[in-house]
């Protein structure tokens, strides 16, 4: 498989990630239950969460440690590496919700 295509499956996955977790109806029940929980941490944790933009930016950080960890950014280090890769995952994941009609805007 070619770099271009690692990158879409990644950019597809991380966006599934970050729609499932932070939007979807599945996770609706549990981000309730956390939201009815009063504690600072945990409405800023859900916070972030439900920002699909900063969940897929942390998602990114993870993926660009876990490249970094296994040789696959060679050139870059661990730093610039989950940079890259906390920043594209972020850019593909506002771009993929434009594409099928979704608006981060409308959430706020």
């Amino acid at each position: 498989m070619t770099a271009a295509l690692w990158l879409l499956v990644y950019a597809l996955a991380s966006f599934g990630f970050a729609f499932i977790v932070g939007w979807s109806k599945i996770s609706l029940p549990f981000r309730m239950w956390l939201g009815a929980r009063n504690q600072l941490a945990v409405v800023w944790l859900l916070a972030l969460v439900e920002c699909p933009a900063c969940l897929s930016t942390w998602t990114g950080f993870a993926a660009g440690a876990w490249a970094w960890k296994h040789g696959l950014t060679a050139p870059l280090g661990w730093f610039t590496s989950m940079w890259v890769a906390g920043l594209f995952t972020c850019a593909s994941s506002l771009i993929l919700a434009r594409v099928v009609g979704l608006s981060y805007e409308e959430e706020q």
